[in-house]
């Protein structure tokens, strides 16, 4: 960001194995600012014979409550 502040990218880490073709990690920063509460990293490594293929993907998820229809909705 254009402020310079640094900030730490938490999340549970999905270890690769060769037993399983994909692993994802998604991260979050540890922020205050409701609206970069909402930012993910994702690590997915893909296996291709012989090596990983390793994906970054920066993006802004919705929290799923926020996402999922009210019972007013489904009625």
């Amino acid at each position: 960001m254009d402020d310079n502040k640094l900030w730490k990218f938490k999340g549970a880490y999905d270890a690769p194995d060769e037993t399983r073709a994909f692993a994802s990690s998604i991260l979050q920063a540890e922020v205050t600012e409701k609206v970069l509460q909402r930012l993910k990293v994702e690590v997915a490594l893909n296996y291709n014979m012989p090596e990983w293929t390793v994906k970054i993907l920066v993006y802004e998820k919705e929290p799923d409550e926020d996402m999922r229809p009210t019972e007013r909705a489904v009625q």
